[in-house]
């Protein structure tokens, strides 16, 4: 889950304040805080293993004033730019993305670090529901991410969208997770 903090309301939002409302939120055995998986120091688990493990929630915080390394975040919670690369999310129109597949697909952010996972953004900088339409679309998705991913030499641990109920990107999701 990565939570994207906007400060555009004149509002600071704060990692704490988030941890808090999560702590609140419940669940069948606790809070969704019990549901957050706390990295050990080696690699990542697979989603498998953090589902043995009831611990299927991982927390990425972005955007914000505060990173894990200004302040002490909360166990579980990182900094998404640390270990993510994603490719870029300025686009004006669907046509954008589709006649520049090699540039939408470049990575703009992130990066820098380990790149455990990789974003494939899918969406324009103004939403559009229209737009999500086309995006959206399984064999639209599914050629895009091939693109996104033989450039980066990179497979996708989340492709994010606008309008989710938009065309069948959920199916493409489903049959590309259920084939690794």
């Amino acid at each position: 889950m990565p939570f994207q903090f906007n400060d555009d309301s004149g509002r600071i939002v704060q990692i704490a304040e988030l941890y808090a409302t999560m702590q609140q939120a419940k669940t069948s055995s606790g809070s969704l805080v019990d549901r957050v998986y706390i990295k050990d120091g080696s690699g990542w688990p697979t989603l498998g293993e953090m589902i043995d493990m009831d611990q299927r929630v991982l927390v990425f915080v972005y955007n914000g004033q505060e990173k894990c390394t200004q302040v002490t975040c909360p166990p579980g919670v990182y900094d998404w730019f640390d270990v993510a690369a994603e490719t870029d999310f300025q686009h004006e129109s669907a046509a954008e993305i589709s006649n520049d597949a090699v540039e939408a697909c470049r990575i703009t952010r992130g990066g820098s670090g380990s790149q455990d996972f990789f974003g494939i953004n899918l969406f324009l900088q103004s939403p559009m529901q229209n737009a999500s339409a086309v995006l959206n679309e399984k064999t639209f998705v599914e050629e895009h991410v091939k693109i996104c991913s033989q450039l980066a030499s990179l497979e996708p641990s989340l492709i994010l969208i606008d309008f989710w109920g938009q065309g069948d990107v959920m199916e493409y999701v489903q049959e590309h997770n259920a084939a690794l």
